[in-house]
């Protein structure tokens, strides 16, 4: 995980915020510290993180139901299986000043406004019961397939809270669905079907870094009551990123699927509309020591921690490609499947295994 773009660019605002903390004498770090800006920066950075993240949960909670598109025909047809896949996707971060003391001395970092860089892959794994219930088994065309089945079915996933190393990651997942049978697959025909249903995740994983600012030397020239001074000292710190979403998504998927001896190829496009909403919360805590100044000014050097988080809507809509191929043996099912978005931003890998019946 790429955290350490980040943590460069969280360890400069910190360290631009010194050169304001040496002139608020008077009061309390926790006040200087506030002063400054850092926590609209740090709210900044946390929208930026939201937005990026709110852009992949729309799709992430529609995704995971790993089933070819040929409905299955009236009572008693139907299917159970489990699938487990993850997210390719990653947040993509800009290129945060790596050399905090190159800029210690302007007034603004703009993290508002931040280029194309590298990525953090997201800590998102998907792992979901599903099943389906035959109800309606279509309209018979002779000598060729039917039409108009249905299916209903649903979806159910729970990922307890995992530690990944410098965080923990938890989720909980449920669907359901009605399946359209437009034709049922036969001798020449495919099996065509177009799925309405409705998603839901929420959640929430957290990073935390200890010691992303390490033992930087500051040596700071600054004018603090109209004296001329040299702050010098210790800065270190540690960052906790928490984050929370809750994302649903309505929308539908056509299918197509025909088998092929033992091998069941499918492809297929979907669209779905979005609500939700992810807030990322940034609790940098800061520590100094060995401060000093060459006028021997009294500077507080107690740890302070600040926290600042806004809540962010998630992105409002998606396109979906779908592909996959299962291998059938008699009534099991094993199957292989990706969903992406058309510019590929977006790239879900499963892999499912069910019983036909």
């Amino acid at each position: 995980m790429k955290i350490k773009v980040i943590v460069a660019g969280l360890s400069a605002v910190l360290c631009l915020s010194w050169g304001w903390v040496t002139e608020a004498q008077q009061v309390s770090l926790q006040d200087a510290l506030n002063q400054t800006g850092l926590v609209q920066d740090a709210e900044k950075i946390s929208d930026w993180f939201s937005n990026q993240l709110g852009s992949h949960l729309g799709f992430y909670a529609a995704s995971g139901a790993i089933t070819p598109g040929n409905p299955l025909g009236g009572l008693p047809h139907f299917e159970i299986g489990v699938g487990a896949g993850a997210d390719l996707a990653s947040i993509s971060i800009g290129a945060f000043p790596k050399e905090a003391l190159t800029i210690i001395n302007q007034q603004n970092l703009p993290l508002d406004q931040l280029p194309g860089g590298a990525g953090i892959p997201l800590p998102l794994p998907l792992w979901a019961l599903h099943g389906n219930l035959g109800i309606f088994g279509g309209i018979d065309i002779p000598l060729l397939t039917k039409i108009g089945s249905i299916d209903v079915g649903g979806k159910f996933g729970y990922v307890p809270k995992l530690n990944f190393g410098a965080g923990d990651v938890e989720s909980l997942l449920f669907g359901g669905q009605v399946r359209i049978g437009i034709l049922q697959e036969s001798l020449i025909i495919p099996g065509v079907s177009l799925s309405l249903g409705y998603d839901s995740i929420s959640g929430g994983f957290s990073i935390i870094q200890k010691d992303f600012i390490k033992d930087n030397q500051i040596n700071v020239p600054v004018t603090v009551s109209g004296v001329s001074t040299t702050v010098n000292g210790t800065i270190s710190g540690d960052i906790d990123i928490k984050n929370t979403y809750n994302a649903s998504a309505i929308g539908g998927k056509l299918l197509v699927s025909k088998g092929l001896l033992f091998i069941v190829p499918y492809a297929g496009v979907g669209f779905q509309l979005n609500s939700g909403q992810v807030k990322t919360t940034i609790s940098p805590t800061v520590r100094f020591s060995n401060v000093g100044s060459s006028a021997n000014l009294n500077i507080p050097i107690d740890p302070v921690t600040l926290t600042a988080g806004n809540p962010v809507n998630i992105n409002s809509s998606d396109l979906r490609l779908i592909g996959g191929l299962e291998l059938r043996i008699i009534i099991l099912g094993l199957a292989l499947e990706w969903n992406g978005k058309p510019d590929f931003s977006d790239n879900f890998v499963g892999l499912g295994v069910r019983l036909n019946i």
